[in-house]
């Protein structure tokens, strides 16, 4: 705190803990924190110096030490000890000395030496983390608040991002439990404060008092549901370190560190004065020198403890500078430094134990360790380097140096030099003499930071873990340990120390097992007695059971409670045998009972043993469970001795000590003679990196490795004779099949000639033998054995046979073709209605043959029957399971099939049924059988096997007849859709074109029948009259331009083609000569063809005119001319180059339809005028279907919901998209204007994959994804109940009031998986037609017209939508961005930054923040403009100066930002939109544009003295304009502003046109709040130059202009959706009439369409009005009682939408229609209005 104080930095306030914190995912956490350091013991059991280990050595890491050697010591001599390199005497001699050991370790890697023990640990390894990468709390920033740094600029490498793994400890419940579970206690009371008081609220209740509930209350909750409390997770995270954070922690740490080292130096220099003040042998000085070495050896410990008292600072509760990140950092980056360093030394040698800063260790003692190097230096003449530790300090160089270091050189500049810093080392402690690692007693673990160090002189080094240096243990266990360690300095093998070791536990076995008989007992006593203190007083220990605790009470029994009445009363007991079967606990007995009166002693004695026979001379030897004491010794001698020399590989050193199960098992497993070997242990596999290689010069060689295979029993042996072809036995794991027989084609050739019928007996019974042979041969081969006993064919058998009779035959013949329609998938063209109800003719290409097939479609649909059946099955219905439209329950769902005929008999009927109350609803009734079949077959099918056997078993001589459930859907993978073969397409093309001029009798027909090369045009006109040119000649000259065009003349049609004119004054004539060429071309037999009509009438109205085209499959092409293209007088000339035209361009028509059907399944011959939209309706038709659901289908605006769509008027409401602005407010900074340049569909898109995220298993259809800076309420993790849960507590009519969001849920979900597949078909295949889809989808969902239109499907996907848009907003807010404007097109950011670089580097940085969440990866977000001033008022009102963004600068948060250096050459330019000066008179208007543009020059000139410019230069101009303007027009007249949409006549009723200036201007000057009192002082003065009073009612601001918005209109060109204001809007044309223009393509919106648009939300207006409720004028309360005329309250009712809001709005629609000529409009507006 000292040093922020200096620093003149705030202290924060002290860390509060965060109750009831949740993830990430939504679970409360019960515990977080990081994990610490690494620390793992490897080895156990004696390793010395002097006693040979063994080493394994990895090759490839010595070739990499050698190849860094010379790096290390130059790194370890000019780095570590400061020496420059030039002054080295001896470098190369070290280095090849160096790789001279490393290159003999590597010839020699399996090593048994002698070996060298070494503690390698980083000296304050945790502060010099903190200093290297320059961490301290204030130092962890986010993205927040980096956004707003003034540093972060595109390349800025201030930011070091780091990792740490976090653990937390949490509740199972998801965040929707959770909050079901606090909505439960806000209903429930809790006891009172104070006894007597009132039951309290949960909400009253403290914040703590609320956490601990809710937390208990989840608790038990998850102990029922999760059988468990807690889960456990680890994750790495990363976080951000500002390297440019005040250093003021840093400093501090580097200041205690610094200090430290200078203590240390100066306690090394006390050390050696003390020697030399025992030299000189005077006392006074040795008392001196040594006072002084205790004070610096103090001092360093004490700058020790406080040093590393900085890490655990920062996770200490209630700390000031509280930071988890950075304690986590430290400990995550000392954990792999010291895995870093593990890694090298298991290559070299082998570690033995890790701790949290050093790793102990042995080395090969060949292994290069200290060397010397020699100087020119002054100081340093000969220095001594560690190798192992300039390896280690090279590498954490490499991997751990911050090359992002900055330290602040100016603080007046804020200017910083970046540097690399390091200054983590390891330090080599060694070597030593011998390491003693004990061993645990559980299989598989490890004992940690419990060792024994001895130096060379036989001291200890360093004693860590074990019960010597532990207070309150067995003291019997002390001695034996301080005594064993001794005896692992003795002998020369591993053999010889583990005997003397033995020696040592033997003795003190002895020991127990005698009893100490030749022990005193007052030896007995110290030996075998524990000592244990006791924190708490013995009162606070409750119920709890120790030895501890057993012995203060008895101590209070015989001694008093006042001496246990205290805390920290000491214990001390031994362990009694008796009473038997008591556990240890109940057995203690306090030592001192033995030093009192004998008395007193036998008393207690026979109590706690509960042994009468005690008296008063007893011996203690008697009371002691000596079972108990040799069990804790021999645990002792476990540890240390037995089992780490069983790890070593020696016998049990003391056998009467036993090997633990696990051990005593695996030593028993080691030493059986009779245990299996594994096929390893003789073999070992062959070396692929040596194969036998082709030789030239050694041929026998490649002979001798060209025979690699020999017998197994030769294996190990020499080959004599490598020539020698051995027999190589093979196997076939697989038996190959015989070769199949011929089949005879006869039975005679089958059965052989008959026998005679002969006359005996014998003979005739032979012939009816033979007979009844040839009889079944025949049944095989018509496939009527296949039937089973009861007829029913076998669905086993083969669908025909081999041979099905000759072929040479009319018969033969026949049967063959119609048994290919049921063996090969039908190509189909064409389904076509016919006029019979049910009955449609089905055009299929199979094979090469078009066929026209008769297909009978019957009706299904579906009822919802509150009551059940009494037969489950009918003859026309059956039992059924189907998920219904918007979730609606299924109590009994019947489906029915009739045939279309019957079920137009019975249409009414059927539909007065569903007025009965049994009668819940009949669905699908709206879906047309054509869409059925198209939905059911798409373009490739086949007949069903089952059926196609049927057929065949029965002999069906029919056909060309089938049932829609005869026939299978195929996939285009099974069987392609007309593919071309050598590029020919299967089908041929006749092209009938037909175009008619609108209110006029002019028409022109052709028909070209391109595969016998003839033309027809027919002229039909009033009179006949024939201006065709030559169409020879124009046909060459438009096929020879095309070509020039770049056009491949062979994709066009053949350059021969005889044309046939003839002009007709009637139509009947046009048609008859149509229908004669199509005989002709018929009787002439080209192959399979298909008519290409692009007309104007429909196929049927053709057919109907011409009914020989009902013979061929007709293509509509929906390509359509102008209308107006016959208004001239050489409309005939016209005409035929637009019929040549369009038969050139046939070919490439089909062509992309027929792939586009093959993509949509859907058979040529029925594509749609809308593909995009009637493709939708197909796929999603099919996912639903594939999903078990009851479509919706129907033709008209509102879905099928079984009867009932015609209440549902909710959803069908007009929504508004959201629009987020601030229209009070201006600023003096940089505006950057994004504008998001992306049509609409991709935020759909986006918002629906997003909505994948992780569904939760309730239904729910948003993610779980909780986002800072969004409410829950608007967040993707908003969770709701179970919808089945309410729904099942509400009652079976739940649905039809629960929200349409949960109803629609199930297909939402099917709506999801269509669109998911899509983008694969996009991005894994590049589909066109997928992206089609995508970009068209939320047109096709928006548009009533849809065939699977829903408003609730709609208005769910729209509040995802506005969702995530909200979400992006808070996202932009939380990362410090201001925002001005934002809807789903464009988003305005105030950055704050002072030049236009600076802006785009933190929109850059922002963007690119926020694209790293899941949820806005497919957002995409574009530059568009922006401002270094803006005055905004609202979207159609704002002016600005607008600067230059850099050149090739477009997408945002692609990091290609140009330099700084770039500087705006064109910025200045001052840009206006004002919507207000359009209600302006033409003088006013440039008055205000003037001073508007005055004003901004003016704050861009000179924005320091704008408000002195205001008051004085500005305000003069201003006061001449207003004065100027009041003279000249005293009056103000609308026709002056001539007509407007969207006036209100009633703002500018009462002003003068100096006074609408005047309030114009003001209102926008006051946008900047930083001139408040100037632009009121200018108000007050220019008011009073005209005279109206400063608060009059006409000095305030009314807005003359409307609004009314359409939403989310579509342009049919580039797709864009917006929200069109048709009164504010700025993309207009002002032409006759005037016509709104889409912002990115410039196409103009049909006026027509928003006319229709405008009449529709005028009718859902007046039923909004018709069917409101009538609320009280007093209380508010909707009305309930129907014959009621005041409230309960006595007040009035009125109505909830006033009829005065009405009026205004249709005034509003009045003045739209008469700007943009809309008569149909108008009429009805003038309508209402004369009926209200």
């Amino acid at each position: 705190m000292v040093e922020a104080f200096h620093a003149n930095i705030v202290f924060p306030n002290k860390q509060v803990e965060e109750l009831n914190k949740l993830t990430s995912d939504g679970h409360v956490l019960e515990t977080e924190t990081y994990v610490g350091g690494h620390v793992e013991a490897l080895e156990s059991g004696v390793f010395r110096a002097d006693i040979k280990c063994k080493f394994r050595i990895v090759p490839s890491a010595i070739d990499k030490l050698m190849e860094n050697t010379d790096k290390t010591m130059r790194h370890a001599i000019e780095v570590e000890e400061g020496i420059p390199l030039d002054l080295v005497t001896n470098f190369e001699e070290v280095c090849a000395e160096i790789k001279s050991k490393l290159q003999h370790m590597k010839d020699h890697p399996r090593r048994d030496e002698n070996p060298l023990i070494y503690h390698l640990d980083v000296g304050a390894m945790y502060p010099n983390i903190i200093l290297t990468n320059r961490l301290q709390p204030s130092a962890m920033v986010n993205a927040s608040v980096c956004a707003v740094c003034d540093y972060n600029r595109p390349g800025a490498d201030c930011q070091r991002h780091m990792d740490w793994m976090w653990r937390g400890d949490f509740l199972p419940a998801t965040r929707s439990e959770y909050q079901r579970i606090q909505q439960q206690l806000e209903t429930e009371k809790f006891p009172p404060l104070y006894p007597g008081g009132p039951p309290r609220a949960f909400h009253t209740l403290p914040k703590e008092d609320q956490a601990a509930y809710e937390k208990k209350r989840l608790a038990d909750y998850c102990k029922v549901a999760y059988k468990k409390t807690k889960v456990t997770r680890t994750e790495v995270r990363t976080t951000t370190i500002c390297q440019k954070e005040n250093s003021f922690y840093v400093d501090t740490v580097r200041a205690f560190r610094d200090r430290r080292y200078e203590y240390k130096a100066l306690n090394k220099q006390a050390k050696a004065m003390v020697g030399q003040a025992v030299v000189s042998g005077d006392a006074a000085e040795i008392k001196i020198a040594k006072s002084r070495e205790v004070l610096y050896d103090s001092l360093q410990l004490a700058h020790k403890c406080i040093l590393n008292s900085f890490y655990g600072y920062v996770m200490r509760r209630g700390a000031r500078w509280h930071s988890m990140e950075m304690a986590g950092i430290v400990c995550y980056t000392g954990a792999n430094i010291i895995m870093k360093a593990r890694e090298i030394i298991e290559q070299v040698g082998r570690p033995l134990e890790l701790d949290t800063d050093g790793i102990w260790c042995i080395l090969p003692s060949s292994f290069p360790e200290n060397v010397t190097i020699h100087t020119t230096h002054q100081k340093k003449k000969k220095i001594n380097v560690s190798f192992p530790n300039a390896v280690l300090n090279a590498m954490v160089k490499d991997h751990f140096t911050n090359d992002q270091y900055y330290e602040l050189t100016d603080p007046v500049e804020k200017t910083y030099e970046k540097r690399a810093e390091n200054s983590i080392f390891f330090e080599v402690d060694g070597p030593y003499l011998a390491m003693v690692l004990p061993a645990s007693k559980e299989e598989g673990k490890k004992l940690k930071k419990r060792y024994a160090v001895f130096n060379f002189d036989g001291s200890l080094a360093e004693l860590k873990g074990f019960e010597v240096k532990r207070r309150g243990e067995l003291q019997l266990i002390k001695i034996f340990q301080s005594s064993v360690f001794e005896a692992f300095l003795k002998g020369n093998d591993l053999k010889a120390c583990y005997g003397a070791v033995a020696k040592v536990a033997d003795y003190w076995l002895d020991v127990l097992y005698s009893k100490g008989s030749n022990m005193p007992d007052s030896e007995l006593f110290e030996l075998i007695s524990e000592n244990r203190s006791m924190s708490k007083k013995l009162e606070d220990y409750g119920v709890q059971k120790s030895t501890s605790i057993s012995t203060a009470k008895r101590l209070a029994e015989f001694l008093g409670d006042q001496m246990v009445k205290d805390a920290g009363l000491a214990c001390r007991f031994i362990i009694s045998r008796k009473p038997d079967g008591a556990p240890v606990t109940e057995r203690a007995v306090p030592l001192a009972i033995f030093q009192s009166p004998a008395a007193v002693k036998r008393h207690h004695l026979r109590r706690w043993l509960k042994d009468n026979t005690i008296n008063e001379d007893i011996d203690i030897r008697d009371v002691l469970d000596w079972a108990y004491y040799i069990e804790r010794l021999s645990g002792a001698i476990q540890k240390i001795i037995t089992i780490p020399a069983a790890l070593q590989g020696l016998d049990n050193p003391v056998p009467r000590v036993q090997y633990p199960d696990w051990l005593h098992k695996k030593m028993l497993a080691k030493s059986d003679k009779f245990k299996t070997r594994k096929i390893t242990d003789m073999f070992s596999a062959k070396s692929k990196d040596s194969p036998c290689e082709q030789n030239e010069e050694d041929v026998s060689e490649n002979n001798a490795c060209a025979n690699t295979e020999v017998d197994i029993e030769d294996i190990g042996k020499e080959v004599s004779e490598p020539g020698i072809i051995r027999p190589i036995v093979h196997s076939v794991k697989r038996k190959r099949e015989e070769s199949p027989v011929k089949e005879a084609a006869t039975w005679r050739e089958a059965l052989g000639p008959p026998p005679p019928f002969g006359t005996t007996k014998e003979e005739r019974k032979a012939w009816i033998v033979f007979q009844k042979k040839k009889w079944m041969w025949q049944m095989e081969q018509r496939g009527l054995r296949s039937k089973s006993k009861r007829g029913k064919p076998d669905n086993n058998a083969p669908l025909m046979s081999k041979n099905t009779g000759p072929t040479n035959t009319l018969g033969g013949f026949i049967k063959r073709a119609q048994r290919t329609l049921l063996n090969t998938p039908w190509q189909i063209i064409q389904i076509a209605e016919t006029a019979e109800p049910g009955l449609f003719r089905l055009w299929a290409l199979v094979g090469t043959e078009l066929h026209q097939i008769k297909l009978t479609v019957p009706r299904i649909f579906y009822v919802n029957r509150r009551v059940a059946r009494d037969e489950e099955n009918g003859p026309y219905w059956r039992r059924c399971n189907r998920v219904l439209p918007r979730a609606r329950p299924a109590h009994h769902l019947y489906q029915y099939t009739v045939p279309e005929s019957l079920y137009r008999e019975r249409c009414q009927e059927l539909m007065s049924e569903l007025s009965a109350p049994e009668i819940e609803g009949i669905y699908e009734t709206q879906m047309s059988l054509e869409f059925r079949v198209l939905m059911q077959l798409g373009c490739i099918c086949a007949v069903d096997p089952t059926e196609a056997r049927r057929l065949i078993q029965f002999g069906s001589n029919n056909m060309d007849s089938y049932a829609l459930s005869q026939l299978q859907f195929k996939s285009v993978a099974h069987q392609p859709y007309l593919p071309k073969q050598d590029g020919v397409s299967p089908i041929k093309h006749i092209f009938l074109y037909q175009h008619s001029a609108p209110n006029s009798s002019r028409s022109m027909w052709a028909l070209i029948l391109g595969p016998v090369k003839k033309a027809y045009i027919f002229v039909l006109d009033t009179v006949k009259t024939n201006q065709v040119p030559n169409m020879n000649t124009l046909y060459t000259a438009e096929r020879t331009a095309k070509i020039n065009l770049g056009t491949d003349e062979s994709t066009l049609p053949g350059q021969e083609l005889t044309w046939e004119v003839a002009a007709e004054s009637e139509g009947r004539a046009v048609w008859r000569g149509v229908q004669r060429a199509l005989q002709r071309y018929r009787d002439e037999r080209c192959g399979p063809t298909v008519v290409a009509l692009q007309t104007a009438l429909s196929p049927a109205a053709l057919i109907a005119l011409m009914p020989g085209l009902s013979d061929f499959p007709l293509v509509p092409l929906h390509v359509r001319d102008v209308e107006t293209l016959y208004n001239t007088l050489e409309w005939q000339r016209l005409g035929a180059r637009a019929i040549v035209r369009h038969y050139l361009n046939l070919d490439s028509v089909v062509d992309l339809t027929v792939e586009q059907c093959r993509y949509f399944h859907l058979p040529l011959g029925n594509t749609a005028a809308d593909p995009t939209q009637f493709g939708a309706d197909l796929f999603f038709a099919r996912h639903l279907a594939k999903h078990n659901f009851v479509l919706w289908c129907s033709s008209l605006e509102r879905p099928d919901l079984g009867g009932r769509e015609i209440d549902d008027n909710r959803t069908t409401a007009f929504c508004i998209r959201p629009l987020i602005q601030q229209p009070s407010e201006s600023f003096l900074r940089c505006w950057s204007k994004l504008f998001a340049r992306r049509p609409l569909t991709e935020t759909t898109i986006g918002t629906i994959l997003v909505s994948r995220l992780n569904i939760p298993h309730g239904g729910n259809l948003v993610s779980k994804v909780q986002v800072e800076g969004t409410s829950v309420a608007t967040s993707f993790g908003a969770q709701h109940a179970n919808i089945q849960d309410v729904m099942a507590s509400t009652g079976a009519n739940a649905t039809e009031t629960y929200d349409e969001t949960a109803q629609c849920s199930a297909a939402f979900k099917i709506l999801r998986t269509m669109i998911a597949s899509w983008l694969r078909d996009v991005t894994l295949y590049k589909n066109v037609f997928a992206d089609y889809q995508i970009s068209h989808f939320y047109r096709w969902l928006k548009t009533p017209t849809s065939l699977l239109y829903d408003p609730a499907l709609r208005r769910t996907l729209y509040n995802l939508m506005k969702k995530l848009f909200l979400m992006l907003v808070a996202e932009f807010k939380r990362l410090g961005s201001q925002i001005v404007f934002a809807d789903f097109n464009k988003i305005i950011l105030f950055t704050k930054k002072n030049s236009v670089m600076d802006g785009i580097g933190y929109v850059e940085f922002v963007v690119q923040s926020i694209r790293n969440k899941e949820l806005f990866h497919g957002i995409d977000i574009r530059y568009k403009q922006c401002w270094s001033y803006l005055l905004w008022l609202d979207e159609a009102n704002y002016a600005g100066i607008e600067g230059k963004l850099p050149q090739g600068l477009v997408e945002v948060g692609s990091s290609q930002v140009a330099d700084a250096t770039e500087e705006q050459s064109q910025e200045g330019e001052v840009t206006m939109h004002w919507n207000i000066a359009n209600f302006m008179p033409s003088a006013v208007r440039e008055a205000f544009y003037a001073g508007v543009a005055g004003f901004l020059s003016a704050a861009q000139s000179e924005p320091e003295r704008l408000p002195a410019l205001l008051a004085g230069e500005i305000s003069q101009k201003l006061f001449q304009m207003t004065e100027k303007i009041n003279r000249r027009m005293p009056t103000m007249k609308l026709e002056d502003i001539g007509a407007q949409a969207g006036l209100r006549a009633d703002a500018l009723q009462g002003i003068t046109p100096a006074l609408l200036f005047v309030n114009a201007l003001c209102k926008v000057l006051a946008l900047d709040q930083q001139l408040d009192d100037e632009v009121t002082l200018v108000r007050r003065n220019l008011l009073r130059l005209i005279g109206v009073g400063e608060f009059s009612s006409a000095a305030e601001w009314r807005e003359p202009c409307a609004s009314c918005i359409l939403g989310e209109v579509i342009c049919k060109v580039c797709n864009h959706c917006r929200d069109l204001d048709l009164c504010r809007d700025t993309h207009r044309q002002h032409g006759d009439p005037p016509v709104c223009l889409c912002p990115t393509c410039g196409t103009a919106y049909e006026n027509q369409e928003l006319e229709w648009r405008l009449i529709e939300t005028m009718n859902r207006r007046a039923m909004t009005y018709t069917l409101q409720d009538l609320v009280c004028v007093r209380c508010r309360q909707v009305k309930r009682e129907n014959l009621s005329t005041v409230c309960d309250c006595a007040g009035d009712f009125t109505t909830i939408v006033p009829i005065v809001e009405v009026k205004t709005q249709l005034a509003t629609f009045k003045t739209i229609a008469e700007y943009y000529k809309m008569p149909l409009l108008l009429e009805l507006i003038e309508f209402n209005l004369c009926n209200m």
